[in-house]
């Protein structure tokens, strides 16, 4: 679905990997040499912050609630990371952080219910803000010496107080947190009490270590959780132990507070259809074939009894898009649920409930079997095995409606992703011959069938990053902490980049971080050659539909050619928090879309560097620089119609659903961010299976039932009117509109009204042409029609306007009507057709029995003394046929044509000339017509007016004004 995370993790990937490239570490080596000459014994706890890699700023998270102190599971690795960066001397019994991780994921596992959370409560070192001014240190040659005889210590002993969820989104009204003890690291004091105030207006609630505490919330949205911890001094006595008061001091307390946010969602849904109950079926890994697969089935509320066993009737088989969960645990996992809240929309047509109570005077009752594969980026053929092992299971365990009645086909949805994986596994299913899948509809859901676009400059800068996540260290006297240990997200996206079903989905493959790239053969190659049916394979039981999430009209999105995708200047290194954010390391970033078939250019620059004063010493160091060319003439598709990515949405600038990556929350606010809010994600040709990548075809017509271009290959297909000021929707969105499309099709419904567009017609130029008349018998009483201009693949219903005159000889549908003459008719008929299936309609008169004639003049009346020109206008006559034409009962045998022209010579003269035609028509009768065409003089000056007379002419010719004042001239 909407987890592609290739987009957003040049960011992470990017950045954090860029620490590396300059070894060894500039900004270490700077450190080292400035602390060099310090006693490191006297530096309490042996932790230093200003030694420290400032990933975060430690200093905010002292216990106590500010906005400064928010945390999350990325923050709370970071200031880990930094605290052990900080060691000047000694060492550390706490875990490292891939440990920590490991417990955090164990602790998931043992409680899938709850969301664990870690708490650090680590004790460290700074220095006085007045050290140099109070003579406790000197500064030589750039560094710190330590002053002999000193009264004072130039350091302050400082703690570390952070707790945070292993992550920060749940899908209930009932948020379950847990605090594993070992995920409660210390370096000093003893835990004696844990609080956690909910934010649902209860307060501080008590919570026990390593037990489920929980609450229970009526409304959405973001709940601001807090942590309170008391420590003591001393460790509390053992049970049974005997305390002597006298000999034991009393303990002092200390208490801390942390506090981070959980998203909420899919809450207060107590009468939305398929509520959480119901079934999983495990499809355990095979490996040659497949890595497995979970159905969840949400069974229709009205066709079964309420007592089990519940059993499935009328299977809709919804098959997952992209999920990276399987191979990147940071991330989470696309769920039944999340399926449910995407189709639950608040528009006029509410999918969710459609598919369970019926809507548009039909039958819901569709029970859901929702395929979460164990491995969503696994290769499409492997995960169509998995997908076929579903249906052939749903098959054999459907039942009838009614005792002995027929069982019920399945619908198959295929999104985003999934819609790849079902129909290669439909086809496989139906080509082996012996094994039906029993499905009747197979409705793809902005599916790339031709590829998926992630922009290349993203892709060249991951790249660019990858070997060096796992070479550097954060270093310390002590050891270091890996880099990707720090950043789990980024050393599972190398996985996810990696993948194979991230190689068979893209359009543009980026192979190396130079402007090496590949095109996709994949989707062309075998997968073509499986969902494709050739005269010898078995016909398809299930009809193919398609939605996209493009344009209809074509319109592009408004980026430009070479367009600049996000540019990023920078005062602080990867916040993980808003409200959290420093200055002492500086980022640019600039990621642009390749010059649409233009030449090498950059794509991507990547610059860090440290810039910042400890007690006024000069810290600064180069990081890291990369840059990233083009490959020249390559198609820019970030602009192209389709479905878009959502960039904004994941990046923090407008509310959306949580999601592990998010600009601005990598970044903080002391920064400038300009970033688009879309690109193209799923190109419209590529979504509706349009057979060629032209401009024609992606910048192409997809509406009413229509294409401007090449027809998609989708019996039925839909694409995008604007809504909200779009012309591109985000993928994978069910808006009300083409919600209702999904329903009506599945249903055999037909489209409405709201489907069909008159912004942009895919049908120009469109006429039928044919046989114009029919006659009674012989050769010319049958007749043919077919369109001009007309798009292959087409839909087309032809009908005659009334019937009864003409009875159709042919299929009624297609590209060409034949009708044959059944009897007379008083009038003209109408050969009529309707393209698309919106209707387009297309009208052809046609005569019966006998053709039609009459005459046209150019004008009437006409002056006195003018010409009276005319056409003879027929129906049924052919180009060669000879016209008779007669003016006041006198034959003009000079004129055989379809043209009349009369000389009229009297100026003065007022009347009328009766002009006569015949000529044969093509069923062998006579047709005549006859008009009176009226002259008279024409008022007013007319220069040049004149009568000549006699006529006609004898051996004298006399010229005479006819108009005195008009006529000026001499003989």
């Amino acid at each position: 679905m909407r987890k592609i995370y290739l987009c957003v993790a040049l960011l992470w990937l990017g950045l954090t990997s860029a620490w590396a490239t300059t070894p060894p570490d500039s900004l270490r080596l700077r450190l080292d040499y400035l602390f060099a000459p310090l006693d490191k014994s006297q530096v309490p706890t042996g932790c230093l912050a200003e030694y420290a890699t400032p990933l975060l700023t430690l200093a905010p998270f002292a216990g106590a609630l500010t906005d400064s102190s928010l945390t999350n599971a990325q923050a709370w690795r970071m200031l880990y990371a930094t605290w052990g960066s900080s060691r000047l001397a000694g060492s550390s019994a706490l875990p490292g952080l891939e440990d920590v991780d490991t417990r955090w994921d164990a602790a998931q596992t043992a409680a899938p219910a709850s969301i664990p959370v870690a708490v650090q409560r680590l004790d460290y070192a700074t220095l006085r803000p007045d050290a140099l001014t109070a003579g406790l240190l000197t500064v030589q040659n750039e560094q710190f010496h330590d002053v002999a005889g000193r009264s004072q210590s130039p350091y302050l002993r400082r703690t570390l107080f952070a707790a945070a969820p292993l992550r920060s989104y749940d899908r209930d009204g009932v948020l379950s947190l847990i605090f594993p003890s070992n995920l409660h690291l210390r370096t000093s004091g003893y835990p004696t009490a844990l609080q956690v105030d909910f934010g649902d207006g209860n307060g501080y609630v008590p919570a026990a270590r390593d037990q489920p505490i929980e609450a229970s919330y009526t409304t959405e949205g973001a709940k601001r959780i807090k942590v309170r911890v008391t420590y003591s001094s001393s460790a509390p006595p053992m049970p049974g132990s005997i305390r002597v008061a006298a000999a034991a001091p009393q303990p002092t307390f200390t208490v801390l507070e942390s506090w981070f946010d959980v998203q909420l969602n899919g809450i207060g849904c107590a009468g939305c259809r398929y509520d959480l109950r119901g079934d999983s079926v495990l499809f355990s890994p095979t490996i040659d074939r497949h890595e497995g697969a979970i159905a969840f089935i949400r069974y229709g509320g009205n066709h079964t009894p309420n007592a089990r066993p519940i059993q499935l009737v009328k299977p809709l088989i919804v098959v997952e898009g992209y999920d990276v969960s399987g191979i990147a645990s940071k991330f989470p996992n696309l769920s039944i649920r999340d399926f449910l809240d995407d189709i639950d929309n608040d528009g006029p047509f509410n999918l969710r409930n459609a598919l369970d109570n019926g809507a548009l005077g039909t039958i819901g009752n569709y029970d859901i079997v929702y395929i979460d594969f164990l491995d969503g980026t696994d290769d499409i053929r492997r995960n169509a095995a998995a997908f076929e092992k579903v249906v052939r299971w749903v098959n054999q365990h459907k039942v009838p409606a009614t005792p002995g009645g027929p069982l019920e086909p399945n619908v198959v949805l295929g999104i985003s992703m999934g819609g790849l994986v079902a129909r290669y596994g439909l086809a496989e299913m139906t080509k082996r011959g012996n094994d039906d899948p029993q499905t009747r509809q197979f409705v793809t859901w902005d599916s790339p069938h031709r590829g998926a676009n992630t922009p290349l400059g993203v892709q060249s800068f991951t790249r660019a990053m990858n070997h060096f996540l796992t070479a550097y260290t954060i270093a310390g006297p002590a050891g270091g902490i890996a880099l990707s240990i720090v950043f789990p997200q980024i050393r599972q996206l190398k996985d996810v980049l990696e993948a194979p079903l991230s190689r068979q989905l893209l359009l543009q493959y980026a192979t190396n971080a130079n402007g090496g790239y590949a095109t996709n053969t994949f989707l062309d190659g075998e997968y073509r050659s499986m969902i494709t049916f050739g005269p010898g394979d078995p016909v398809p039981g299930y009809t193919f539909k398609a939605a996209s999430l493009g344009s209809q009209c074509g319109t592009d999105n408004g980026l430009q050619s070479y367009h600049e995708l996000a540019r990023l200047e920078s005062g602080m290194f990867l916040t993980p928090l808003p409200s959290i954010g420093r200055s002492d390391l500086r980022v640019q970033a600039i990621i642009n879309s390749v010059p649409n078939f233009g030449g090498a250019q950059r794509i991507s620059l990547l610059k860090l560097y440290a810039k910042y004063r400890i007690l006024g010493v000069s810290v600064q160091a180069n990081l890291f620089r990369e840059a990233a060319d083009s490959p020249p003439n390559v198609r820019d598709w970030d602009r192209v119609p389709g479905g878009l990515y959502n960039v904004a949405g994941y990046a923090g600038i407008e509310p959306t659903a949580p999601d592990p990556f998010n600009w601005r929350n990598l970044f903080g606010f002391d920064l400038r961010l300009d970033a688009v809010d879309a690109f193209c994600f799923v190109p419209t040709f590529s979504a509706l299976d349009v057979p060629e990548q032209t401009n024609a075809s992606i910048f192409g017509v997809y509406a009413n039932g229509g294409s401007s271009a090449r027809r998609p290959l989708a019996e039925r297909f839909i694409a995008q009117g604007p809504l909200g000021g779009r012309f591109n929707q985000f993928h994978p969105t069910f808006n009300a509109r083409n919600s209702e499309w999904l329903f009506r099709e599945i249903q055999n419904l037909g489209p409405a009204g709201n489907f069909c567009t008159l912004d942009c017609n895919p049908f120009p130029d469109l006429r039928i042409a044919g046989d114009e008349l029919i006659c009674a018998s012989g050769p010319n009483s049958a007749g043919h029609y077919t369109i001009a201009n007309l798009p292959a693949g087409a839909t087309v219903n032809w009908y005659v306007d009334p019937p009864g005159a003409l009875t159709p000889t042919g299929p009624s549908t297609g590209p060409a009507f034949d009708v044959q003459y059944a009897g007379p008719s008083a009038a003209d008929v109408t050969i009529r057709a309707n393209v698309g299936f919106c209707g387009t309609p297309l009208a052809f008169p046609v005569a019966i029995g006998q053709g039609r004639l009459d005459i046209e003049p150019m004008a009437d009346p006409v002056c006195a003394g003018d010409k009276i020109i005319a056409d003879a206008r027929t129906v049924g006559v052919g180009s060669t046929a000879r016209y008779t034409w007669k003016v006041d009962g006198v034959v003009r045998g000079a004129l055989t044509g379809s043209h009349f022209v009369h000389q009229l010579y009297d100026l003065n003269a007022t009347g009328s000339v009766l002009v006569e035609v015949s000529v044969a028509d093509d069923c062998g009768g006579l047709l005549t017509a006859q008009r009176y065409v009226q002259f008279a003089p024409c008022p007013g000056p007319t220069a040049g007016r004149y009568a000549v007379y006699p006529n006609p002419a004898a051996d004298d010719v006399t010229v005479e004004e006819s108009q005195q004042a008009a006529f000026q001239a001499t003989l």
